[in-house]
């Protein structure tokens, strides 16, 4: 069935709580399939989603081609009624999922569970992060966490499982976000400014330019939550800002590759971003 019709045939589908176990699986023909939960249901179901074609207007310019609802299919892989199993049944998934036909690992676990011994079970390194953020959730934060755990050492799991949480809550007051982006260009920004990482410029270029900017217009300092700079759109999902984000993280993950990530201090960035509210 396609994914309006998934919906449309149980309402509680719709109301529920969602989880994401990764985007990137694919079938035995390649697709590339996206794995979610239901909590209200207890089902797992996998999404897959043609790639957009892209397409030339009559200017030369290429676009992606919006596909339509009927083409994204949705099959219910299992049924799991309590994310603490389903997370100790898909303990490891995130190693699984790159490899080619992944989805039949996950059919494989649903069905036997993990293989015995497995040091990974119920200590999954891999967060399923919530599908359609709650009303009260940071999608600023929760962008910067996913981008995260996408690049940091397993073992820093337990501390972006926390900050998740808390990135749950947090609110999603348009110029609070807006803020808490800012702060990833700055402290961007303020990483390359280091000596030992001045070589690294390049790798933040528009956190660069977006501080120095709001700084000459605005001052140095920003901090009145009632102004968002003119011209400094803040989209339902924030796109021009999410930009400032996943720089900061890649200038992270640069600075990392160059020394370690004892060098990075993430941890105080999601604690300042965090402390962002809406006034």
């Amino acid at each position: 069935m396609d994914i309006a019709e998934f919906y449309d045939a149980d309402p509680a589908r719709r109301g529920s709580r969602e989880f994401e176990y990764g985007r990137d699986w694919t079938d035995g023909d390649g697709n590339r399939t996206e794995v979610s939960w239901i909590a209200a249901t207890g089902e797992l179901y996998a999404m897959r989603e043609p790639v957009e074609p892209i397409v030339a207007d009559m200017f030369g310019d290429e676009h992606l081609q919006r596909m339509p609802t009927r083409v994204v299919t949705v099959e219910v892989l299992g049924v799991v009624a309590d994310r603490a199993e389903l997370d100790r049944l898909l303990a490891g998934w995130g190693n699984a999922m790159p490899k080619p036909g992944s989805l039949s690992w996950v059919r494989d676990r649903l069905a036997h569970g993990p293989a015995a011994p497995d040091p990974g079970a119920g200590v999954s390194p891999d967060i399923a992060f919530e599908v359609g953020s709650p009303e009260d959730a940071s999608v600023v934060v929760s962008a910067a966490i996913k981008a995260f755990q996408e690049t940091l050492p397993a073992e820093t799991t337990p501390a972006l499982v926390e900050f998740h949480e808390q990135a749950l809550v947090a609110g999603a007051d348009p110029r609070a976000e807006w803020h808490r982006a800012y702060a990833c260009a700055r402290w961007a920004e303020k990483l390359v400014a280091m000596p030992t990482h001045r070589h690294l410029a390049m790798h933040a270029r528009r956190a660069v330019e977006v501080v120095r900017e709001v700084g000459i217009t605005f001052g140095a300092e920003l901090r009145d939550l009632e102004h968002v700079p003119f011209g400094r759109s803040v989209s339902p999902r924030f796109e021009t800002e999410l930009a400032w984000v996943y720089e900061a993280v890649h200038v992270a993950n640069a600075v990392a590759e160059k020394s370690s990530w004892d060098d990075v201090p993430w941890q105080d960035l999601l604690r300042e971003m965090l402390a962002i509210h809406a006034a």
